[in-house]
């Protein structure tokens, strides 16, 4: 008997196979035994015509497939839980970012602190975390401060 949560899940299947329209039909539905219990089965059926075009013989086999059933929801379960655990690490790594991008620098000498609570040079720790060369020049402000005698 079929359980009836899947009673309209062949739809017009058999009426196909009996039209001739189709030769076959094979899907997973659960039935009822006669105990009440359910299972799934794999259920594969198939029909043939004789030479008049009458309909000839049928076949149906059904296989219980209730563990693969089973380890099918639980392989669901468990990459909703990898894709729950994914989405978390993915917002960790970007609050990650974000503090990574906040440097303690020195508000005197512009020393930036690394990971390991030393101070280096601003150059040196973002020549040392990228891939950016430093040139160095001088602006007008500290070019006036410190070189007064050079004409900008």
């Amino acid at each position: 008997m079929t359980h009836p949560e899947d009673a309209q899940l062949h739809g017009t299947l058999p009426a196909e196979l009996l039209a001739g329209t189709r030769k076959s039909f094979t899907l997973d539905k659960r039935y009822i035994r006669k105990d009440g219990t359910s299972f799934w089965a794999l259920t594969s059926v198939s029909c043939s015509r004789l030479a008049d075009g009458s309909l000839g013989p049928r076949v149906a086999v059904i296989k219980d497939i209730s563990e693969r059933k089973a380890a099918e929801s639980a392989l669901a379960a468990s990459l909703a839980e990898n894709q729950k655990i994914v989405l978390e690490l993915q917002s960790a790594l970007e609050e990650v970012k974000t503090l990574k991008a906040l440097l303690p620098i020195c508000m005197h000498c512009r020393k930036i602190r690394d990971e390991d609570g030393t101070w280096e040079s601003l150059e040196h720790y973002i020549g040392s975390h990228t891939d950016t060369q430093f040139s160095h020049g001088l602006c007008a402000e500290c070019l006036e401060e410190h070189y007064p005698e050079m004409d900008p």
